[in-house]
């Protein structure tokens, strides 16, 4: 593929932005999974044979990615689309972590965790497919390959790297007695990778 400079200068930027987008996207879903998905379903006093139902509500929104190419079409701008679901997504993450602290009845609080959790899950994976192709679009087809795997492996580092610090940090709240505190840092820590992804 020829490019002037000023086209390769983009393609390396909207590259880098790729990686970004997908680093962002994994901390974001690591955030709703594991250890501080149980840390929240806990808090909101639900059963450990319900959590692990709730666990695999997420993947729900999988099916949302057959209906994606007839959505997508209807859409002015893949951008925009992408920039609207993907904020509305993590917006709802944000506050499912905040959850607990609301002074609702039991049954309202886990009836509107579960439709807030199908919901961003169904809205993130509606615009994934076709956002990946075309991030995918600006990576020059014979580099791809080598591409993926440097996104991946970088991606791979992050979520170690934050699974350890981010673990130990709401490990440290929650035996002291103050889970809470790591509930209201996870939502503050999706909300500051919604900002380092827009």
């Amino acid at each position: 593929m020829n490019t002037s400079v000023g086209d390769e200068a983009l393609l390396r930027r909207s590259r880098r932005a790729h990686i970004v987008i997908s680093s962002v996207k994994t901390l974001v879903q690591t955030t709703m999974s594991g250890v501080f998905f149980t840390l929240l379903v806990k808090q909101l006093g639900v059963s450990d044979a319900v959590t692990g139902v709730l666990s695999n509500v997420m993947y729900l929104g999988f099916a949302m990615q057959a209906f994606s190419a007839a959505f997508i079409r209807r859409l002015p701008s893949l951008r925009i689309g992408a920039l609207i679901l993907y904020t509305g997504q993590r917006t709802l993450y944000a506050f499912l972590y905040l959850l607990p602290f609301l002074p609702l009845p039991y049954g309202v609080r886990i009836a509107l965790f579960v439709a807030l959790y199908i919901t961003a899950s169904l809205a993130g994976n509606l615009i994934s497919p076709a956002q990946f192709h075309w991030m995918m679009s600006f990576v020059q087809p014979e580099h791809r390959g080598v591409f993926t795997a440097h996104r991946d492996m970088i991606t791979l580092v992050l979520t170690i790297v934050y699974n350890l610090g981010m673990g130990r940090v709401v490990d440290h709240f929650t035996a002291i007695g103050k889970p809470e505190i790591g509930l209201r840092l996870c939502a503050v820590t999706i909300l500051l990778l919604m900002a380092a992804d827009a």
